[in-house]
């Protein structure tokens, strides 16, 4: 019996490290790939690593739902890097199939956040109340954008590919998600439109400042080059910047990035969820840049209220309902 496992399910198998064992699958593969309804009977989840109910592909025609799995249509020729095949009956959906196919019904946020996690060093596809599971990136922006343009040659630029232009590699966490997306998104979303950073850069150390942090190198979380210098803005996660040793350490971090004259914003969780703080950072960060910010009125602070809301939904950066 061959499945096309797609969507959510498909992403449960990438976060588990599903890249190292597959190969891109033909057209010709995909040709007559269906299942009957006494096969479909006999899904089970679990068995293929999967939480209930499994998002499945059709290529027949048929859709529906039951407790194990939930099947959606597609009736289009897919995409050349569309699908991989895992074993001989089992067959997934690309991470950039799954961002293209999901990102509409999600809306701009979700699909903000669904796309940078892609991209990023961490997933919050995990039980509820867990700490979001660190995994290598699925896919990087470069690729995204280029499959999306396969699948929308010349119809315009869809609404998936402003989304997908947002985007930025390198995140390792929803927090420094968040960061990004209030100081960059531009102004028409309520944000202040600061140029894409480089996240995650690495940091080269002296023998001596290596020997005083104990690693080669350093991680700037958001990083920007002006002038011959840097300017880094760094989150500060609860769960990891909180207790005698982290703060110590961050203390150490903190004067080695400023002996390398790096200046550094700091950002935290309740800053995120608190208009004027981010204000201020957006302030101090244009002010390091050599930049003016251009408040457009009070429109501006409209638009941010009902962004924030949906960006940092219940408190927490995630795209997972």
């Amino acid at each position: 019996m061959a499945v096309l496992i797609t969507d959510i399910s498909a992403l449960e198998l990438w976060d588990k490290g599903l890249s190292s064992r597959v190969r891109l699958a033909g057209e010709h593969e995909l040709a007559g790939l269906s299942t009957s309804a006494e096969e479909r009977r006999l899904i089970v989840a679990r068995s293929y690593g999967v939480s209930a109910p499994m998002q499945l592909l059709s290529l027949d025609g048929f859709h529906g739902k039951a407790k194990e799995w939930d099947c959606h249509v597609w009736n289009q020729p897919l995409p050349p890097g569309s699908v991989v095949r895992a074993t001989d009956e089992i067959f997934v959906a690309t991470p950039e199939f799954c961002f293209m196919h999901m990102a509409p019904a999600l809306g701009l946020y979700d699909s903000l956040k669904l796309g940078m996690e892609l991209c990023g060093a961490y997933s919050t596809l995990v039980p509820e109340g867990r700490n979001p599971r660190k995994r290598p990136p699925l896919t990087n922006t470069e690729r995204l954008c280029a499959y999306l343009n396969r699948v929308f040659p010349t119809t315009g630029e869809s609404k998936v590919q402003r989304v997908a232009k947002l985007l930025v590699d390198g995140s390792a966490s929803p927090g420094e998600t968040a960061s990004y997306a209030q100081l960059c998104l531009p102004y028409r979303y309520g944000w202040y439109g600061f140029r894409k950073p480089m996240l995650n850069q690495r940091i080269s150390l002296t023998a001596r400042e290596q020997r005083t942090l104990g690693k080669g190198y350093l991680k700037a979380d958001l990083l920007w080059e002006c002038d011959n210098r840097f300017v880094a803005c760094e989150y500060k996660g609860v769960e990891s910047h909180s207790g005698e040793f982290n703060l110590q350490k961050d203390s150490i971090r903190e004067v080695v990035m400023g002996n390398k004259k790096i200046a550094v914003v700091t950002i935290t969780h309740a800053m995120l969820m608190e208009p004027s703080q981010m204000h201020a950072v957006a302030e101090l960060l244009a002010k390091l840049l050599g930049r003016r910010l251009r408040i457009p009125g009070q429109r501006f602070w409209e638009t941010q209220h009902a962004a924030r809301a949906e960006l940092m939904r219940g408190g927490a950066c995630s795209w997972v309902r």
